[in-house]
């Protein structure tokens, strides 16, 4: 099943705090396989939604 949409967060200081940006993704960027390659460096956290209401979270620290 794949997620109807979602969000990822970008720490921006490289910790968890609330110096953040937060985008809004729908279907066809939160299940585009190339969507992790495409970030910015950095710390994120990527929510993704589905139908039944069902979330799931992944924290990523990419590096360069």
């Amino acid at each position: 099943m794949n997620p109807k949409g979602g969000t990822y967060t970008r720490f921006n200081d490289g910790v968890f705090n609330t110096n953040v940006t937060i985008t809004e993704m729908d279907s066809l960027q939160v299940n585009n396989p190339n969507m992790i390659n495409n970030l910015q460096p950095g710390l994120y956290n990527i929510e993704k939604e589905y139908d039944n209401g069902a979330k799931q979270q992944t924290v990523i620290i990419k590096e360069n």
